[in-house]
């Protein structure tokens, strides 16, 4: 735990001999879906609401030339509106440290490895529900604004390990970007 806790001192505090790309980056999301249908064994057991939030807090650091350090931690909460027929929990939460690397192959391409250690589960947290997904991603800017991407998204908690994934973002303005991402496509309003 020792060691753990001085990697992080010494990411958090690099010297500005490191290059730094971002000082701090602070995201928060929000987002509601209306009723889903719930069934168990062919039964309706009712409608479910779904809503998130995201919180998260990221650093940037050039490492070289081409590699880039990123660092950062992140919470999420997942509230479940269900009948209370659903065996399902009233939430899900996350809390998790961000540690990664970004690979400029050119001025066009990218790979893009992130590591999110941490604590993931319904009500309670504990070590018990640890885990340390990954997910591996390749980019490739197709011209200013548009880019394809796809990879690999790996979960050890997972039923299915492994998940590819795959697509495009296309930022249409400076606030508005359209993710036509599988298995998550979104338009996103910032």
């Amino acid at each position: 735990m020792r060691k753990m806790t001085v990697l992080v001192a010494w990411l958090l505090a690099m010297p500005a001999a490191a290059q730094e790309v971002w000082k701090w980056q602070v995201n928060a999301r929000t987002e509601a879906s209306g009723l889903k249908s719930v069934s168990e064994s062919g039964r309706d057991l009712g409608g479910l609401g779904v809503w998130s939030m995201e919180h998260s807090l990221r650093r940037r650091i050039r490492a070289s030339d081409s590699v880039f350090v990123l660092t950062g931690a992140s919470f999420e909460r997942v509230g479940l509106s269900r009948p209370a027929a659903a065996p399902l929990p009233d939430h899900l939460q996350a809390v998790a440290a961000r540690l990664g690397a970004e690979w400029l192959i050119d001025s066009r391409s990218w790979v893009f490895v992130d590591a999110a250690p941490g604590l993931y589960g319904d009500e309670r947290l504990s070590g018990r529900t640890a885990n340390v997904p990954v997910a591996l991603q390749y980019n490739r800017l197709l011209r200013p604004g548009l880019r394809v991407l796809g990879g690999i998204s790996v979960d050890p908690f997972r039923k299915a390990k492994v998940l590819p994934f795959g697509g495009a973002a296309w930022r249409l303005t400076p606030r508005w970007n359209l993710r036509i991402l599988l298995p998550e496509p979104r338009v996103e309003y910032r």
